[in-house]
């Protein structure tokens, strides 16, 4: 923790780490959900689970560019 009693960087870094893996679980939990939606017909189903799980990618790819900036700050 810093003075101000907050945890500092290495915390955010570990919290991201561990959101972005988080959220490639639930991607390929998502892209089955698609693929059992397509299988059954549900054809607009499956269409916006696979949207779903492109937005969870997009959401860690922004997740690893604000980890990557957290690790320039450590140079």
């Amino acid at each position: 923790m810093n003075s101000n009693g907050e945890e500092g960087p290495e915390k955010l870094r570990a919290l991201l780490k561990h959101g972005v893996e988080h959220n490639q679980d639930h991607q390929e939990e998502v892209r089955k959900w698609a693929g059992q939606a397509g299988e059954l017909g549900e054809t607009e189903a499956q269409k916006l689970l696979l949207e779903a799980a492109e937005i969870l990618n997009k959401a860690n790819s922004t997740m690893f560019r604000a980890l990557d900036e957290l690790e320039k700050g450590e140079d």
